[in-house]
């Protein structure tokens, strides 16, 4: 994230190197793997693999707090910038958001939720390049901007530090890169009703890139 490369440098960002073959995995593995087998939620696999209705229930209940904790989170952050913009009380701002997104995903379904990110996608893309370009402006070029970060001692991108207090390494940072694609895009159940949704597989592939790089694009 942006705070963590401001405090701590720019390491983190050999997570691509690990989220590459994350990438492949999910896509060449994983996910023709699910799509085939026509199942309902990564639960239900659960429940096939491991034979066992109550481990699924589990699960489930598990999948459901942490959706609920996530969604509370993700619509508020949007309220505090409606609220900011337009003057609205803050619970106003929650129920227009909640109903527009409540609206949206009700008549287009989940496929709705996945044009939406792609969409999102590409705004997100442009809303940084924006960003960057304007800075570097700014700041008088890109290599002032470098200039600046390395004489804070921000620039950091191959630490060989096998330490296991160093806070960020290359193999930490890779390792995690992996981690975090296979497990939130490969094996994550909101991801996954988005690419079991789709006509195709190839379909379902695609669409697992564009919620990765949407991903990073965030993160």
């Amino acid at each position: 994230s942006p705070t963590e490369t401001y405090f701590f440098g720019t390491q983190m960002a050999m997570i691509l190197l690990g989220a590459i073959p994350g990438c492949f995995f999910v896509s060449i593995v994983i996910i023709p793997i699910l799509y085939n087998l026509r199942i309902v939620s990564i639960n239900e696999y659960i429940e096939l693999r491991f034979e066992s209705r109550l481990l699924r229930t589990l699960a489930t209940l598990c999948t459901l707090l942490s959706s609920f904790i996530y969604m509370g989170i993700c619509l508020y952050a949007p309220t505090l910038a409606l609220s900011t913009v337009t003057g609205l009380a803050t619970w106003v701002s929650t129920l227009i958001m909640g109903t527009i997104c409540t609206f949206y995903i009700t008549i287009g379904g989940v496929k709705a939720v996945v044009y939406t990110d792609v969409l999102q996608t590409l705004l997100m893309f442009g809303g940084v390049l924006v960003v960057v370009i304007l800075c570097c402006i700014d700041l008088g070029g890109v290599d002032k901007v470098w200039a600046i970060a390395d004489r804070g001692g921000r620039i950091q991108f191959f630490n060989l530090d096998t330490s296991p207090f160093e806070r960020h390494t290359l193999m930490s940072t890779v390792v995690f890169g992996y981690y975090l694609i296979v497990s939130s895009i490969g094996f994550n159940q909101t991801t996954f009703q988005r690419l079991a949704s789709v006509r195709t597989l190839q379909t379902s592939q695609s669409g697992a890139g564009s919620i990765i790089w949407l991903g990073f694009v965030t993160f």
